[in-house]
Order: structure tokens, then C-alpha cells, then sequence
């Protein structure tokens, strides 16, 4: 198939609605389809997915970057992640810009992963949108864009259904949600410790539930002294977070290493990963990530994890529930043969089903399902 691949942001911003489609670029050309991105052209080089992706120099990957306009530059100006006018308004110039390099390439098939980026497409071309997420409040205009789609694709059943609960007119609505390429080197298990190590990944932001953690940890410290806390990531919560670890004599134990590119040197030395998210999320890939590394890993339910996580690979609660993220954290900190027994069960389930190469080739399928249509 020849495919083409809209997502603007992908060469200057890390996150799952940028990560995925790197993966999926990469393993769609391996299987021998002409792919085709169209992407802003990035500050500097990029983000070091992007790079990744472009020092790959792979033969059938076409990349067109487009400069950014006087009204993008107006834009951009705006952080990025924080306001949904900013992607929403980057998009629709965006998709004015490569209208005209999308009807000459006649693709066979269009896949985007947010509403707008799509917005006007050739007829001659089929539309594929694939779901990373859900907004609580759907505006009647996303209601309207979804008819000119001819399939969508949901990352978990969470995000269709919520979809579904104000969508009537979803065409071709399937699931399918992504892989992860696996431990570029095996968890220390053997290693003796003094620490148990706990780790959250994600964006410093109010949904992403890290307060909730910090003051789960303010107590989990109280009944497991060794325990200490890396929490990975920026966003703009990061101030608010260390006034806290301060204000509550949290600086020994809770480390804040920012964005890192090398999140395996963390993995390999973590005995329990947490995430937990209060809402909107599809699919949390640093939740794959984790399993792959066979760490029992303790998130929310509501939040996609129900398709990978039942109770003998992980532990699942309520979004905001801090009583309940304390006693389980706790749980686990103090019984290191059912972090291990859990810890086994995930990795096994991810060693049979989301590696990215069979989730590729199921998304390869589905493609080609909808072409035909």
C-alpha cells in the first residue's frame, strides 16, 4: 500500500499521540509499504524520536517538512500539551498547507491520530483516524468531522466506547492497541538492594495523577523507610511537586530526574513502576513499557488499562483514590515474591502480545481491510 501519515507535531513534541506513529512508520516500511509523513519542519533537529526515525535513512519513508507560517509561528508561541485551541488551530493550518502535496501523491490510504489533522483530504484517497484518547466534552463540530472519516481505529476499549457513548455514526469502529519494542536489556533481579525503587513516568501535569502520588508517598514512607520514588518527566506541575517534597522533607527519598532519554538505565533498576492517571488516557505505553520489563505495575482503571492489566499481572484502582494507591504500593513493598509472581505474569503476556511487530502486522491487516472497502 502507499500510505500517508499526517501528524505536525511529531518532529518537535514527544508524547503518545507522537511516539505511536514513529512506530508505526518504522514497522509499516519493514513490511515493504511506501509511506509517506508529513510533519513541521523542527526547531534545531527535533525531538530524539524524530531523529531516531530520519538517521534510519529508510528507502521507502518519504518525509516532507513544511516551514512554519506567520499565523503557525503565532501559534507556537503557545507551550505546546497545555491548551487544545493550540492543536486544534494548529492543525487546520497545517492541513491547508499539505493539501496540495497529498492530492498529487494520491495515497491509498490517509492515517492520522487527531481529529483536525485530517480536516480536508483527497476524495480519491480512504481516511483512517486512529483514537489515542477521548475529551469529555465533545463539541458538536468533532461530532460532525467524524462522518468524513471511512474507519476509525480506537487504542482500547475505553476510548471507543466513550466515543461511541455520543457517537452514533462511527464507521468501520475497530480496536487495536499498541506494542512496545521490548527491554534493550534484562531487569537486574538478582542484584541486592537496599532500596526498593519506585518509578512514575509522564507528563508533570494535573491528570496524570503525580500529585496523588506524592502524597500516597508522603505516608508510604512512614511504614517502608527504604523505599524512594524517580519520577521522569517535565511539565508544569514541576514546582508545585518540589515545593512539596520539600515542604514535607521528601528530598531523600523522591528524586525528580526530568526528561530522560535513557528511561531503561531506570527501568532495570525499578521494583515497582506507578501510574496513576485520573482520566484521558487511551493506552499508556509507559504501562506496556513496564510490563515488558516484568515490573508489577499499579495504575487506574478507566484508563484503557482494563485490555492489558487483570489482577494477576497488575493492580488496578480508582482514578483519585490516594487511600487506595497508599495501601497498594505498600502491599507490594512489603511482599517481594508477589511483586515477582506479577512482575513474571506481565512480562509473559507482553512477550505473547504487544510486541510492536504483531501489533504492526494486525494494524497492517486493518489497513488493508479498509482499502479495499
Amino acid at each position: 500500500m502507499d500510505i500517508g501519515i499526517i501528524q505536525p507535531r511529531v518532529s518537535y513534541y514527544v508524547g503518545g499521540g507522537e511516539k505511536v506513529p514513529t512506530r508505526h512508520i518504522e514497522y509499516l516500511c519493514r513490511k515493504g509499504h511506501k509511506v509517506t509523513l508529513y510533519t513541521l519542519k523542527p526547531g534545531n533537529k527535533g525531538t530524539f524520536l524524530y531523529q531516531s526515525l530520519v538517521s534510519k535513512n529508510i528507502s521507502n519513508l518519504k518525509i516532507y517538512e513544511y516551514p512554519s507560517t506567520e499565523k503557525l509561528e503565532i501559534l507556537h508561541k503557545i507551550e505546546p500539551g497545555q491548551d487544545r485551541f493550540r492543536w486544534d488551530a494548529e492543525s487546520i493550518c497545517f492541513n491547508n498547507v499539505i493539501l496540495n502535496d497529498l492530492a498529487d501523491n494520491n495515497h491509498d490510504l490517509i492515517l492520522s491520530y487527531y481529529l483536525l489533522d485530517s480536516l480536508v483530504t483527497p476524495s480519491k484517497s480512504k481516511t483512517v483516524l486512529y483514537l489515542l484518547g477521548y475529551t469529555e466534552n465533545i463539541p458538536e463540530i468533532y461530532k460532525a468531522l467524524f462522518y468524513k472519516y471511512d474507519a476509525t481505529i480506537s487504542i482500547s476499549n475505553n476510548v471507543k466506547d466513550n466515543w461511541n457513548q455520543t457517537l452514533d455514526h462511527v464507521q468501520n469502529n475497530f480496536v487495536l492497541g499498541v506494542g512496545v519494542d521490548g527491554p534493550k536489556w534484562s531487569k537486574k533481579n538478582n542484584v541486592k538492594k537496599s532500596t526498593i525503587d519506585i518509578t512514575f513516568a509522564g507528563r508533570l501535569i494535573e491528570r496524570k495523577g503525580i500529585e496523588d502520588l506524592l502524597e500516597s508517598f508522603k505516608t508510604v514512607r512512614k511504614r517502608v523507610h527504604n523505599a524512594r520514588l524517580n519520577i521522569l518527566g517535565e511539565g508544569p506541575l514541576r514546582s508545585k511537586l518540589e515545593l512539596f517534597i520539600k515542604r514535607n522533607g521528601l528530598q531523600d527519598s523522591v528524586e525528580m530526574q526530568g526528561m530522560v532519554e535513557n528511561v531503561d538505565d531506570y527501568y532495570t533498576k525499578t521494583d515497582i513502576c506507578v501510574f496513576p492517571s485520573k482520566s484521558k488516557e487511551g493506552l499508556m505505553g509507559v504501562v506496556l513499557e513496564a510490563m515488558s520489563y516484568g515490573i508489577p505495575v499499579i495504575s487506574t482503571t478507566k484508563n484503557g488499562n482494563e485490555d492489558v492489566i487483570d489482577e494477576t499481572r497488575g493492580v488496578l484502582i480508582e482514578p483519585g483514590d490516594v487511600d487506595s494507591l497508599t495501601e497498594q504500593i505498600i502491599r507490594l513493598c512489603q511482599n517481594p515474591e508477589l511483586c515477582k509472581r506479577i512482575g513474571e505474569n506481565a512480562k509473559e503476556y507482553f512477550e505473547k502480545n504487544l510486541r510492536w511487530e504483531s501489533n504492526v502486522t494486525k494494524l497492517e491487516s486493518l489497513l488493508e481491510q479498509i482499502a479495499k472497502c
